[in-house]
């Protein structure tokens, strides 16, 4: 959940129970131009069908590994699409 005035990164909370208006002048910074960016882009990814479709999982992997598993199924619930990712940090 994001306040309203958290995409710019406006660290105020509103009272639920009191008017509580949002100074938009703090969106005019550099920090706040690149805080609404980046929730740009993760709206995009958000729409995104492999996203928007798709089941992720992080299965048990060994110690300085992660390994991250996606899972994609046809509305019949065939499964049309699985990618495993392995990442070593060793």
């Amino acid at each position: 959940m994001i306040y309203a005035g958290g995409e710019y990164g406006i660290e105020h909370r509103p009272d639920l129970f009191e008017p509580d208006p949002v100074d938009w002048s703090f969106g005019e910074s550099d920090e706040a131009r690149a805080h609404e960016s980046l929730l740009k882009q993760l709206i995009q990814v958000k729409k995104d069908g492999i996203v928007r479709d798709g089941v992720y999982w992080l299965p048990e992997a060994p110690e300085d590994t992660l390994l991250a598993a996606y899972e994609r199924r046809s509305p019949q619930g065939s499964l049309t699409g699985l990618r495993l990712g392995v990442f070593h940090f060793g």
